[in-house]
């Protein structure tokens, strides 16, 4: 995970068609969460609390939801609410459609196979990163996204997590700072992360490309 990026000169816009997402998503929400689904979408929340280090305690004081409920859902037990997921989604900085996903996939493939269709995103263009998830889910001990850089994108301040992180340059270059030392990466190149502090910055013409393997999961 590269973590979220400023692009130079851009000022981020709502989009014109978020009310009506929610309203097809407020229509769509209680035939699309079966049973499968609502087991998916609990592991992902219980992957996204523990790469966080949040206890179950805190996520169910900043959600305003009991910890017995909380525990059902990370258990696919209680089904969630629309509502819910805006909250949960926003406070983990994840689209809804990262959670509703699920439904893509088929039973056979589930927790095994992603399908190039099927994979799950998260960014956008405007945002200057976008991030599809390559692994099955952040249920693991690892997780493996393909990255986008748009051209000006950069992380301008430091970040520092206790994970090991390996990415490689399928197209593009990059400039990174890892514990201060600076690195220029090209097409082909690789480089590595073991629990230090890192930054970058895509100061090329063309959007960076880019297979980001972190261990543990943090998404």
């Amino acid at each position: 995970m590269a973590v979220k990026s400023t692009k130079a000169g851009e000022t981020k816009t709502p989009s014109s068609s978020a009310h009506a997402a929610y309203q097809t998503l407020e229509g769509q929400i209680d035939s699309a969460l079966d049973a499968q689904m609502q087991v998916a979408i609990g592991r992902d929340i219980r992957a996204l609390r523990q790469g966080r280090q949040v206890t179950l305690s805190e996520l169910a004081l900043k959600t305003g939801r009991s910890v017995g409920y909380m525990s059902q859902l990370e258990r696919g037990i209680s089904k969630i609410s629309l509502n819910d997921l805006r909250t949960l989604s926003k406070f983990f900085e994840v689209p809804i459609s990262f959670f509703l996903d699920h439904h893509n996939t088929s039973p056979r493939d589930q927790g095994v196979v992603v399908r190039k269709e099927n994979r799950r995103s998260v960014g956008t263009r405007e945002d200057g990163m976008s991030e599809e998830l390559l692994s099955p889910d952040i249920a693991g001990s690892y997780e493996l996204m393909l990255t986008r850089i748009e051209p000006g994108a950069s992380l301008t301040d430091e970040v520092h997590r206790p994970t090991e992180e390996t990415g490689y340059l399928l197209n593009g270059e990059l400039d990174v700072w890892i514990d201060g030392t600076h690195f220029h990466l090209r097409q082909g190149d690789t480089f590595r992360i073991d629990h230090k502090s890192f930054r970058w910055s895509n100061l090329g013409t063309t959007v960076t490309e880019i297979v980001w393997v972190t261990a543990p999961p943090v998404y």
